[in-house]
């Protein structure tokens, strides 16, 4: 395709969004690709910035290379993938409302305090460099709606250190947390405000379950793969009035199980056959 072609074919948005700010330095073809199918155009392995600008309700997607960010146009920023970079130059992002940290080598999570206090959204699924500290920093983002946790080692200890301080949390993922068991279950059971809560592949059992038993707002919970839970704990989800997705699949629940939860109406139950 000739380079005419390929410009006519750009969103406007992106178009003025390269005009306006050519020391970027983006290719013509990646922005062919991010305005077609970003998804798909970003590298796994690649290093820097890629940043969503929402600014008068137009999405402009772009990729910044390297580990500094613009200043002048950080103000405008909202969502941010972070690649093995220093989380310090978050400061610059006051508007920031959604981050997402991608690459084993960043370290610097303690700075999530004092720079990303207006954080909705927070991904860090597979950071495991994440220390005491780092959970602890987490603990002060009072306005944090989601939290990703998958393949981290998060620990029951961690769990205490910020789930009191997470008073709008609906949405937790600790995935495949291998440190994650019954302990930290207690911490996860006082966020009022959960709708969503993946626990596969933790060491939860029917004694952590427990803990749960009073959100009353929970939509959607995931025990794929918890091979300790069995029938008897069913009996604590029987609360969860507002729930419409349970995954059981690779625990011990059967169709037997299962009765205690046939007040719920439609609730889609996956990993197991209903009696």
């Amino acid at each position: 395709m000739e380079a005419s072609q390929r410009w006519a074919t750009l969103g406007s948005d992106i178009v003025r969004a390269f005009v306006q700010h050519p020391q970027l330095k983006i290719h013509l073809k990646q922005l062919y690709q991010l305005n077609r199918h970003w998804r798909d155009a970003i590298e796994e392995n690649v290093n820097g910035w890629i940043v969503k600008i929402d600014e008068l309700g137009r999405d402009e997607r772009v990729a910044v290379e390297g580990p500094e960010l613009p200043e002048r146009f950080g103000k405008l920023w909202k969502t941010l993938t972070v690649v093995n970079a220093n989380l310090n130059l978050l400061e610059k992002l006051p508007s920031l409302k959604s981050l997402k940290v991608r690459g084993h080598d960043t370290t610097s999570f303690a700075s999530l305090r004092f720079t990303a206090g207006n954080l909705t959204h927070l991904d860090l699924s597979g950071c495991r460099k994440i220390d005491a500290i780092g959970f602890w920093a987490i603990g002060h983002l009072t306005e944090l709606q989601t939290l990703l946790l998958t393949c981290t080692k998060v620990s029951n200890l961690d769990l205490k250190q910020f789930c009191s301080g997470l008073p709008k949390l609906e949405e937790l993922d600790l995935g495949w947390c291998e440190l994650m068991g019954d302990d930290g279950m207690e911490h996860v059971g006082s966020l009022a405000e959960i709708k969503c809560l993946r626990l596969f592949g933790t060491r939860v059992t029917d004694a952590g379950l427990h803990f749960l038993k009073d959100l009353r707002k929970i939509q959607e919970l995931n025990l794929g793969t918890c091979g300790a839970v069995t029938n008897e704990g069913m009996a604590n989800l029987a609360n969860m009035r507002e729930l419409r997705k349970l995954n059981l699949g690779g625990t011990r629940v059967d169709g037997q199980g299962l009765k205690c939860l046939g007040h719920i109406g439609n609730l889609v139950v996956s990993g197991v056959q209903r009696i």
